[in-house]
């Protein structure tokens, strides 16, 4: 079974997005070094994935590098969109 680029967990990772916005937002950093901060987090865990693929999950499970490039890209769009409006606020 081969996984697609959008599942369950974009989900999860468009919600982390929103919950770091809202923790930098809290502690006051500025939009761009809590935006490159939150990339390089959420990069380094799907590299850190791609590298452990075989402990985290069954072999026949295996992501696809599609699947790592968009759990980075809901990420991101969840920190932004919430980052846009928490900071109205």
């Amino acid at each position: 079974m081969k996984i697609k680029a959008f599942d369950f967990w974009s989900i999860i990772h468009f919600l982390l997005g929103i919950v770091f916005a809202f923790i930098f937002l809290i502690i006051n950093f500025p939009f761009w070094i809590s935006l490159i901060i939150f990339l390089m987090i959420a990069i380094i865990w799907e590299i850190i994935e791609k590298v452990f693929d075989k402990e985290f999950y069954n072999v026949a499970l295996k992501e696809t590098i599609w699947n790592h490039i968009t759990d980075v890209v809901f990420s991101a769009l969840g920190f932004l969109i919430s980052w846009k409006i928490l900071s109205s606020f």
